[in-house]
Protein backbone atom coordinates (compact mmCIF):
# COMPACT_ATOMS: atom_id res chain seq x y z
CA UNK A 1 0.00 0.00 0.00
CA UNK A 2 1.68 3.43 -0.96
CA UNK A 3 -0.01 4.93 2.49
CA UNK A 4 1.92 2.82 4.43
CA UNK A 5 3.47 5.61 6.89
CA UNK A 6 0.52 8.36 6.46
CA UNK A 7 -2.58 8.81 8.19
CA UNK A 8 -5.16 11.16 8.32
CA UNK A 9 -6.99 12.81 10.45
CA UNK A 10 -9.94 15.69 11.36
CA UNK A 11 -10.47 16.90 14.82
CA UNK A 12 -12.49 19.64 16.08
CA UNK A 13 -12.02 22.46 19.21
CA UNK A 14 -15.42 23.37 20.62
CA UNK A 15 -15.43 26.18 23.32
CA UNK A 16 -16.77 29.80 23.91
CA UNK A 17 -14.29 31.66 22.18
CA UNK A 18 -12.56 29.13 19.67
CA UNK A 19 -8.90 31.33 20.28
CA UNK A 20 -7.38 28.95 21.86
CA UNK A 21 -5.53 25.92 20.63
CA UNK A 22 -5.62 22.00 21.00
CA UNK A 23 -3.22 19.12 19.65
CA UNK A 24 -2.88 15.71 19.05
CA UNK A 25 0.10 12.88 20.10
CA UNK A 26 0.67 10.63 17.73
CA UNK A 27 1.73 7.92 19.89
CA UNK A 28 0.28 8.44 23.01
CA UNK A 29 1.52 11.15 25.72
CA UNK A 30 3.28 14.17 24.54
CA UNK A 31 6.77 13.51 25.52
CA UNK A 32 9.45 12.00 22.70
CA UNK A 33 5.97 11.06 20.69
CA UNK A 34 4.90 13.72 17.36
CA UNK A 35 2.59 16.31 18.14
CA UNK A 36 0.33 18.32 16.04
CA UNK A 37 -0.43 21.74 16.98
CA UNK A 38 -3.21 23.89 15.44
CA UNK A 39 -5.29 26.92 16.25
CA UNK A 40 -6.95 30.24 14.35
CA UNK A 41 -4.62 32.37 13.22
CA UNK A 42 -4.41 36.18 14.76
CA UNK A 43 -3.67 37.77 11.61
CA UNK A 44 -6.37 35.72 8.97
CA UNK A 45 -10.06 35.01 10.94
CA UNK A 46 -10.19 32.28 7.90
CA UNK A 47 -7.37 30.42 8.70
CA UNK A 48 -6.46 27.85 10.89
CA UNK A 49 -2.40 27.19 10.95
CA UNK A 50 -0.83 23.98 12.12
CA UNK A 51 2.53 22.94 13.81
CA UNK A 52 4.51 19.53 14.63
CA UNK A 53 6.23 19.80 17.36
CA UNK A 54 8.16 17.75 19.59
CA UNK A 55 8.09 17.41 23.60
CA UNK A 56 10.98 16.10 25.17
CA UNK A 57 9.67 16.59 29.13
CA UNK A 58 6.25 17.85 30.25
CA UNK A 59 5.34 21.20 29.80
CA UNK A 60 4.15 23.64 26.91
CA UNK A 61 5.02 21.93 23.50
CA UNK A 62 8.10 24.88 22.48
CA UNK A 63 10.23 22.78 20.73
CA UNK A 64 9.44 22.79 16.51
CA UNK A 65 9.93 19.22 15.07
CA UNK A 66 12.83 18.73 13.32
CA UNK A 67 12.49 15.60 11.08
CA UNK A 68 11.00 13.54 8.01
CA UNK A 69 6.96 13.84 9.02
CA UNK A 70 4.85 16.37 6.95
CA UNK A 71 1.84 17.53 6.94
CA UNK A 72 -0.74 18.93 4.45
CA UNK A 73 -4.09 20.10 5.38
CA UNK A 74 -7.08 18.89 3.43
CA UNK A 75 -9.80 21.77 5.05
CA UNK A 76 -10.32 23.64 8.37
CA UNK A 77 -13.77 25.65 9.30
CA UNK A 78 -13.72 28.52 11.78
CA UNK A 79 -17.03 29.71 13.22
CA UNK A 80 -18.16 31.21 16.77
CA UNK A 81 -18.48 27.84 18.85
CA UNK A 82 -15.64 25.55 17.32
CA UNK A 83 -12.98 25.13 14.97
CA UNK A 84 -12.30 22.21 12.62
CA UNK A 85 -9.09 20.79 10.84
CA UNK A 86 -8.37 17.54 8.39
CA UNK A 87 -4.65 16.92 7.49
CA UNK A 88 -2.62 14.55 5.90
CA UNK A 89 0.51 13.42 7.76
CA UNK A 90 3.53 11.79 5.73
CA UNK A 91 5.68 9.83 7.23
CA UNK A 92 4.17 10.07 10.98
CA UNK A 93 3.68 6.19 11.45
CA UNK A 94 6.16 4.06 12.55
CA UNK A 95 9.58 5.68 13.85
CA UNK A 96 10.49 8.77 13.24
CA UNK A 97 13.38 11.30 13.34
CA UNK A 98 13.68 14.23 15.76
CA UNK A 99 17.13 16.11 14.48
CA UNK A 100 19.75 13.81 13.70
CA UNK A 101 18.99 10.81 15.60
CA UNK A 102 15.67 8.84 16.06
CA UNK A 103 14.51 10.09 19.41
CA UNK A 104 12.33 7.01 20.51
CA UNK A 105 8.99 8.18 19.35
CA UNK A 106 7.31 5.18 17.57
CA UNK A 107 4.01 5.42 15.95
CA UNK A 108 3.44 1.35 15.47
CA UNK A 109 0.56 0.71 12.51
CA UNK A 110 1.07 -2.88 12.41
CA UNK A 111 -0.39 -3.63 15.70
CA UNK A 112 -3.82 -3.73 15.44
CA UNK A 113 -4.09 -0.52 17.40
CA UNK A 114 -3.25 3.15 17.77
CA UNK A 115 -2.97 5.11 20.78
CA UNK A 116 -3.48 9.42 20.71
CA UNK A 117 -3.59 12.18 23.06
CA UNK A 118 -4.99 15.06 22.94
CA UNK A 119 -5.17 18.31 24.39
CA UNK A 120 -6.78 21.60 24.20
CA UNK A 121 -6.12 25.07 26.03
CA UNK A 122 -8.47 28.32 26.00
CA UNK A 123 -5.63 30.56 25.75
CA UNK A 124 -4.47 32.02 22.69
CA UNK A 125 -0.72 31.12 21.53
CA UNK A 126 1.37 33.96 21.96
CA UNK A 127 5.06 35.40 21.18
CA UNK A 128 5.46 35.73 17.22
CA UNK A 129 1.72 33.76 16.81
CA UNK A 130 1.63 34.47 13.11
CA UNK A 131 3.66 31.84 11.94
CA UNK A 132 2.79 28.51 13.71
CA UNK A 133 6.69 27.32 13.80
CA UNK A 134 7.42 30.09 16.26
CA UNK A 135 4.40 30.41 18.49
CA UNK A 136 4.65 29.71 21.90
CA UNK A 137 1.95 28.09 23.76
CA UNK A 138 0.96 28.25 27.38
CA UNK A 139 0.22 25.23 29.30
CA UNK A 140 -2.98 23.15 27.92
CA UNK A 141 -6.25 23.08 30.26
CA UNK A 142 -7.37 19.48 29.47
CA UNK A 143 -6.12 16.37 28.12
CA UNK A 144 -6.80 12.87 27.56
CA UNK A 145 -6.23 9.54 25.16
CA UNK A 146 -8.00 7.54 23.07
CA UNK A 147 -7.24 4.69 20.66
CA UNK A 148 -8.56 3.39 17.33
CA UNK A 149 -8.54 -0.53 16.43
CA UNK A 150 -6.82 -1.21 13.13
CA UNK A 151 -7.56 -4.25 11.00
CA UNK A 152 -6.43 -5.91 7.62
CA UNK A 153 -9.76 -5.66 6.76
CA UNK A 154 -9.93 -1.79 7.48
CA UNK A 155 -6.60 -1.14 5.93
CA UNK A 156 -7.69 -3.25 2.52
CA UNK A 157 -11.35 -2.27 2.35
CA UNK A 158 -9.85 1.25 2.97
CA UNK A 159 -7.35 1.62 0.61
CA UNK A 160 -9.59 3.73 -2.39
CA UNK A 161 -10.88 5.82 -0.04
CA UNK A 162 -8.18 6.67 1.83
CA UNK A 163 -6.42 7.64 -1.68
CA UNK A 164 -9.04 9.98 -2.57
CA UNK A 165 -8.94 11.72 1.22
CA UNK A 166 -4.99 12.00 0.35
CA UNK A 167 -5.60 13.72 -2.68
CA UNK A 168 -7.12 16.46 -1.41
CA UNK A 169 -4.29 17.44 0.84
CA UNK A 170 -2.98 19.52 -2.84
CA UNK A 171 -0.99 22.14 -0.16
CA UNK A 172 1.62 22.07 2.55
CA UNK A 173 1.08 22.98 6.02
CA UNK A 174 -1.09 26.41 6.76
CA UNK A 175 1.94 27.73 9.00
CA UNK A 176 1.15 31.61 8.70
CA UNK A 177 3.20 34.08 7.87
CA UNK A 178 6.88 33.49 8.64
CA UNK A 179 9.82 35.46 8.23
CA UNK A 180 12.95 33.96 8.14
Amino acid sequence: MPYKCQLTLAFVKTCSDPAGWCGVSLGGGMVSNLLVLAYPSPSNPDEILTSLRWASDYGPPIEPYNGDAKLAQISSTLNATHYQVSFRCEKCLGEWRHGEEQQGGSFPSSGGFLLFGWCHASSAPFGEAECADKAEMSQHDSQGLFGATVTSFTLASSAEEYALWAGKATGGAVDGECVV
